[in-house]
């Protein structure tokens, strides 16, 4: 694979391989897809910073409250911000 250069304070997901998407969920790829064998999951919300930390983290809650009682599963959550810029997954 050719390798990926970013932009200063682009938002990018990515394995400990390489950039999975950039440019928020812009480009999904056949690793982050979701089929019936999946066992676990990362899920984002994508704010901007016209909408308050507390309106992000709120939605947050309810998506983690709407899957719990859908879905079941256990979840975690973490919020990135300039301050907390990268959240590690493991």
């Amino acid at each position: 694979t050719e390798k990926e250069y970013t932009y200063s304070g682009e938002a990018v997901y990515a394995d400990a391989k390489r950039i999975l998407t950039r440019r928020w969920n812009y480009r999904d790829c056949v690793e982050t897809m979701i089929t019936e064998e999946t066992k676990n999951l990362v899920m984002f919300i994508d704010g901007s910073p016209e909408i308050p930390r507390a309106e992000i983290a709120e939605a947050l809650k309810e998506l983690e409250t709407r899957l719990g009682q859908y879905c079941g599963g256990s979840y975690k959550t973490s919020l990135a911000d300039s301050q907390t810029p990268i959240i590690k997954i493991n």
